[in-house]
């Protein structure tokens, strides 16, 4: 009675993770999909760069997200964007153990804010 128990509990468990498994994979091919499309896209909206930085990081090369993200710093005048895509390089830089780089640029976003704010 016990091993049966044991065995149900296990089939479900497999039948559970394969599924979940095949979930992701769903997931990654629409994430995959949307990012070449992106990719591909010859003009783009702001929030479109941004959502393709985020997915070149996790479905392409974060190089390749780096690279988004320099483009809408030198592309957008705009204080509050900039900032923002600094912020974002800055948490790069520290997750490749980059930290004076990374402190440099949260700096460098800071002060952007600050004097978006301060004209507002």
């Amino acid at each position: 009675m016990e091993v049966t128990g044991e065995l149900t509990n296990f089939e479900e468990a497999y039948a559970y993770a394969k599924q979940v498994k095949q979930q992701l994979k769903e997931e990654e091919e629409k994430e995959l999909a949307l990012y070449q499309e992106l990719k591909n896209k010859p003009s783009k909206t702001l929030d479109e760069l941004y959502q393709l930085a985020d997915l070149a990081f996790s479905v392409d090369n974060p190089l390749e997200g780096v690279k988004v993200l320099r483009q809408i710093i030198s592309t957008y005048k705009i204080l509050l964007t900039r900032a923002l895509a600094l912020f974002k390089l800055g948490k790069v830089q520290l997750a490749i153990d980059e930290v004076e780089q990374g402190v440099k640029l949260f700096e460098i976003a800071t002060q952007r804010l600050s004097t978006a704010l301060g004209s507002i």
